[in-house]
């Protein structure tokens, strides 16, 4: 394989590190592009900048067959391809995500597009399926991702759950360690290191709003999802028994073991600078919120795990009662709250004897009218799924 460059640029970059004149560098030409020659027979990879983001191009010769060409995600504990053909990398500490692949020729000096997508293969590989096109031209494949970029203050700042609203715009939440994380005018609160909710538009460009969230002692959030309207719905765990909640909440005081979290719900509105509804969500011991979702009808899913014996659970639901609890492990809940954040729909246990753990929450397409968790009777609507 061979390395070489392309598309000089003007100017030029100078290296002077260190306090040894002989190994400075100066006059260093840049260029525009790096490509690796026959990355596969026939296939070369081009790296490029692209508004200040590192992208790569697969760029097929004439009767070269592209199908050689491979992704391999070192570290993903799953990939998927979703409904819009992107594929979604799944890793211990967050999702990635790259649209489905460009896929083009250029004749007479205009690109045209050849259909294209991801092809799931084994040991987190994917490869490309294409649909016909002029084998003796070239073919450029692009995996477009859609954005990257810094987000954080001075320290340490941790991202632990993203969404997206029905525009694009990204909906993240994570923590920060000092008061200088970037806010916005107008955003919640501003001066409260701990908790941040940060909204940035389609092209990662531009902060839509940024807000601290929480109070006295630490929070930890875990799950966002974005209503049609741009409210946002975050949940996790907090310390704090001054987090902020709202009048008529389903749950206004932290009442829990010494040193034990407790869950809580908040709803934020579209532009960051009020809140819509916040409650703690619990019993008396360890809880634990992982993933939130969101229907049609604005009503909150929110799944975890608990250690509280005195979890709210609701009547007739599948599993009023946890065995794991009864062993003094954990166990999953699974529930609903009403649109307006004061009132359980349902809230059930869900697991078996051993403890477990949820990791995502997918709500119905369309909302059954019901006021207990679905049962395995025939429906329409599609069922709650949990991941576990």
């Amino acid at each position: 394989m061979q390395v070489s460059v392309l598309d000089p640029s003007l100017g030029s970059a100078n290296y002077f590190i260190g306090n040894d004149s002989a190994k400075w560098l100066t006059n260093i030409p840049t260029y525009a592009k790096v490509k690796y020659s026959n990355v596969y027979p026939g296939i070369d990879l081009v790296y490029y900048g692209n508004q200040r983001q590192l992208e790569y191009d697969f760029v097929v010769a004439p009767n070269a067959d592209p199908k050689q060409a491979r992704l391999h995600f070192a570290g993903a504990s799953k990939l998927k391809l979703n409904d819009s053909g992107d594929l979604e990398i799944l890793a211990k500490d967050g999702e990635i995500a790259l649209h489905k692949p460009v896929v083009y020729q250029v004749k007479d000096g205009q690109r045209q597009l050849v259909e294209g997508n991801f092809r799931l293969m084994a040991n987190n590989t994917v490869g490309f399926t294409l649909a016909s096109y002029d084998r003796s031209r070239e073919l450029v494949v692009d995996p477009v991702l859609a954005y990257s970029t810094f987000l954080g203050g001075s320290y340490d700042d941790f991202l632990t759950s993203i969404a997206l609203d029905v525009q694009g715009n990204a909906v993240i939440v994570g923590m920060n360690l000092l008061t200088n994380f970037p806010v916005t005018s107008g955003a919640y609160q501003k001066t409260v290191k701990d908790m941040f909710v940060t909204k940035l538009n389609t092209a990662g460009a531009t902060l839509i709003y940024s807000t601290y969230l929480g109070s006295t002692n630490s929070e930890d959030p875990r799950g966002v999802a974005v209503d049609a309207s741009g409210n946002a719905y975050i949940t996790g765990s907090t310390y704090s028994t001054d987090y902020p909640v709202t009048p008529g909440a389903l749950k206004t005081l932290f009442h829990h073991d010494a040193g034990a979290p407790t869950g809580f719900v908040t709803k934020l509105n579209a532009a960051g600078s009020g809140l819509v509804y916040s409650t703690y969500l619990g019993g008396g011991a360890t809880d634990l919120p992982s993933a939130i979702s969101v229907d049609t009808d604005n009503r909150a899913y929110v799944t975890g795990t608990t250690l509280s014996p005195d979890y709210p659970i609701t009547a007739g639901v599948v599993q009023p009662v946890s065995n794991a609890l009864k062993n003094g492990l954990s166990s999953i809940f699974v529930m609903k709250l009403g649109s307006l954040g004061g009132g359980l729909i349902y809230s059930t246990y869900l697991g078996g004897s051993q403890p477990t753990a949820a990791r995502r929450l997918l709500p119905p397409r369309s909302t059954p009218d019901r006021s207990r968790f679905p049962q395995p009777r025939p429906s329409k609507q599609s069922p709650l799924r949990v991941e576990t």
